[in-house]
């Protein structure tokens, strides 16, 4: 049996690299990220990270995955950090 492959999806801010840095250690396998920069999508990774919502609202991953981690920090700190992530994607 395969397994359990697992979204790891976070508002930003939420502290997705760290829980991505301990599940990476727990499993001893690579954690790929959605916009394929560590270039391991087409590895079959058992944990991908994504952010919520996401820049292109693409939410498409269907039966490649088994489950999700959806980390969220407290809202009166989520909610600025998202706006200055989207002024900072905008401004790019």
């Amino acid at each position: 049996r395969d397994a359990t492959r697992t979204l790891l999806a976070s508002y930003p801010g939420s502290g997705k690299r760290f829980t991505w840095t301990i599940i990476k250690a727990l499993t001893n396998s690579e954690v790929a990220d959605d916009w394929n920069f560590s270039e391991k999508l087409n590895q079959r990774p058992l944990t991908i990270k994504t952010s919520w919502p996401h820049k292109e609202g693409v939410w498409s991953w269907g039966k490649q995955m088994d489950q999700v981690i959806v980390l969220l920090r407290n809202p009166r700190w989520a909610i600025p950090s998202y706006h200055n992530m989207r002024w900072e994607l905008d401004f790019a």
